[in-house]
């Protein structure tokens, strides 16, 4: 998992090395998570699936929603992540990539 700046970076690098159609990606964070420090490494051309880790210091999902929207990223909010990632599963193709992270609660979740 990617929980800090030099793993996403890492995570992004690897992610533009695969081929694929259309990139979704199941995203939600910690409320203490620095995202001006984050943002400039995630493409705002995926679709964004915003989800709150089901933890104490999860970030609302709206509030994380309004931010990066408000960062000219597209997305919709979750009230969880297995919602998420289900729509997620529902809107991509054979030939999409489905990308899990922000935090390493929310890919607990969906293992």
């Amino acid at each position: 998992t990617a929980h800090n700046k030099e793993g996403l970076s890492y995570t992004m690098q690897q992610l533009q090395a695969e081929s694929y159609n259309k990139l979704h990606i199941v995203f939600g964070v910690v409320s203490d998570k620095d995202l001006d420090g984050i943002i400039s490494l995630l493409p705002k051309q995926a679709s964004y699936y915003f989800c709150k880790p089901n933890v104490q210091r999860g970030q609302d999902e709206e509030l994380l929603k309004e931010y990066f929207l408000s960062k000219g990223f597209t997305g919709n909010s979750y009230s969880s992540v297995n919602e998420a990632l289900h729509t997620a599963k529902l809107n991509a193709n054979t030939d999409d990539l489905i990308y899990v992270g922000g935090s390493t609660f929310v890919v607990a979740e969906v293992l």
